[in-house]
Formats: C-alpha cells, sequence, structure tokens
C-alpha cells in the first residue's frame, strides 16, 4: 500500500512540475573586450527591451572594472577615473588619489589575502610577471 502512494505521489509531482513551463525567452550577449576574456550573460525574461538594459547596465559595470584593474594599460586621456592599478605601478614613492570602486577592490584583496594567510596575494603580479619572463629567457 505504501508503494502505491509513493508511486501516485510521484506521478503528481511530475505532472505538477511538467504544468510549470516557462515562457521566458533567452537573451544573450558575450563580451571579448574585458578582463582579457571571454564572457557571456544570458538573461531568462519575456521583455526585450528589459534584457537590453540590463545588458547595458552589465556592460557598464564590466567595462568600469576592466578600466579600473588592469595593470598593462594606463588610462584613456578622456577617462573619468582618477587612477588605475597600471598607474598605481607606475607612480613611485607618492601619493595619488583613486576613485572609490578601485579603493573598494584592493580593501576587500587585502582582506581575501588576509582571510586565506597570504596564498591570495594580487600585490605578487609583477614579481610573477618576471619569473615567468627569467623562465623564458
Amino acid at each position: 500500500m505504501k508503494k502505491i502512494t509513493y508511486v501516485i505521489l510521484l506521478i503528481i509531482s511530475i505532472l505538477a512540475l511538467s504544468a510549470c513551463e516557462s515562457k521566458a525567452e533567452v537573451y544573450s550577449i558575450n563580451f571579448f573586450d574585458y578582463m582579457d576574456t571571454f564572457i557571456n550573460v544570458q538573461i531568462y525574461t519575456d521583455d526585450e527591451d528589459l534584457a537590453k538594459d540590463l545588458f547595458d547596465d552589465i556592460e557598464k559595470v564590466y567595462a568600469l572594472y576592466h578600466d579600473l584593474t588592469t595593470g598593462y594599460e594606463p588610462l584613456k586621456e578622456d577617462s573619468p577615473y582618477l587612477a588605475n592599478i597600471y598607474s598605481i605601478n607606475q607612480t613611485l614613492n607618492e601619493r595619488i588619489e583613486i576613485d572609490e570602486p578601485l579603493y573598494n577592490i584592493l580593501i576587500d584583496a587585502e582582506e581575501i589575502k588576509a582571510l586565506t594567510n597570504g596564498y591570495f596575494d594580487v600585490s605578487v603580479g609583477k614579481i610573477v610577471d618576471v619569473w615567468k619572463n627569467v623562465i623564458l629567457d
């Protein structure tokens, strides 16, 4: 009797879940210009205009963090930002003003460094670059 009850409950559950069909469309966009990687974003919605607005907002966030965190390119002259990682690395023994999002990233990186006992340390990037060049030569 218990077996029959379980089978009936299973069938009812399957039927109930199969009735929950989503009507949302999938909108997808790919970015190749940020952080030297491939980024794919998918949005499930039935509102195409909302998807486009969200894609624009998402791209702005990636552009912001790409510009601020690159250690390989200076900021463009028309950039709205004060400094990026590249400009910090190029400035020795001087105080420079940085934007709040970059400050927050650096604070978060230091907190993660402490939490991981130094295993995650963003400050070793230049050392790793030199080490790679020595190995390649």
